[in-house]
């Protein structure tokens, strides 16, 4: 079970940004699963940006200087997280391939379902662990600052 964020931390910020992401994948879902237009390709691709967006902030900005505070890298919980964004990145471009030729409602449903469980767990594990322990590394001063160079940030100025 996820901690409970303390309002204003990077971990708030983040878990904050993972609704939106939800929210947003569900939309996808529910157009990508019910629509036969190309609109379903349109919103996939537009949710594949977010995310990647998302992924970016945590890889170029966070985790090194979570790695680099706590000594860990190879292994750690960060490794961890690298391995699932990709697979997430893939799964969206395996469906966005499988939209394109076609197929039918059956194999996308299958796919949608493996996105959002592969994104439910993982998320569990960024807010129930990483973040936690992302907030303990960086205190109350250097997390606030780290989260203004992210994406997240730069939209709150």
């Amino acid at each position: 079970m996820p901690s409970t964020p303390v309002e204003g931390s990077l971990s708030s910020a983040l878990t904050s940004e993972h609704r939106r992401l939800d929210e947003l994948w569900n939309e996808t879902r529910r157009t990508v699963e019910n629509d036969a237009s190309a609109e379903r390709i349109t919103r996939l691709e537009a949710f594949g940006k977010e995310l990647r967006r998302h992924i970016l902030d945590e890889e170029e900005i966070l985790f090194p200087r979570f790695e680099e505070r706590t000594g860990t890298r190879a292994g750690g919980p960060t490794a961890v997280m690298r391995m699932e964004h990709r697979q997430m990145e893939a799964l969206i471009q395996e469906l966005i391939t499988t939209l394109g030729k076609g197929s039918g409602p059956v194999q996308v449903a299958e796919q949608t379902k493996v996105f959002s469980s592969l994104m439910d767990g993982h998320d569990k594990k960024e807010e129930g662990m990483l973040y936690p322990m992302m907030d303990r590394a960086f205190g109350e001063v250097e997390g606030p600052a780290l989260l203004a160079k992210t994406s997240l940030g730069r939209c709150e100025a």
